[in-house]
């Protein structure tokens, strides 16, 4: 199945009738599209409780596509191993801790520009991943 979507459905104000609350655009956009990007984890982690308010705002069968945080894709500079693994850490266990992987398109980890894909990116993505290392069984 080809699932379409956009990303982040908050940026696209035209595509909202304007009596829809923002608190209820993802119920909105949900009529109309069966994934969405969230981009925002890239920027900063969730707050407490926003898995759940989505994920009760969309159909069963809905599908995110998540975006890793800066820090484990090395946009974020100057961090050292353990930071990043504190904030990978943050980024599975807080931020989707009430998730059903399940209701996850994938988990997109965009390099910093320049880098070359090489097996080190993969095994720190590993490393950072909790969720890569199920699939690997």
């Amino acid at each position: 199945m080809i699932r379409v979507g956009t990303c982040a459905f908050q940026d696209h104000d035209s595509f909202y009738p304007r009596t829809i609350p923002q608190k209820e655009q993802l119920r909105y956009y949900a009529k109309y599209f069966s994934v969405v990007e969230i981009d925002s984890t890239f920027y900063g982690l969730l707050r407490e409780g926003t898995w759940e308010r989505w994920l009760g705002l969309v159909p069963s069968n809905f599908m995110f596509h998540v975006k890793a945080h800066g820090a484990m894709t090395l946009h974020i500079r100057g961090l050292g191993k353990e930071e990043r693994h504190d904030i990978a850490r943050s980024f599975w266990t807080d931020s989707f801790r009430p998730t059903s992987v399940g209701s996850w398109a994938a988990c997109y980890c965009n390099f910093r520009r320049g880098s070359t894909c090489r097996r080190s990116m993969s095994s720190r993505l590993n490393e950072l991943s909790p969720c890569a290392k199920r699939a690997e069984r």
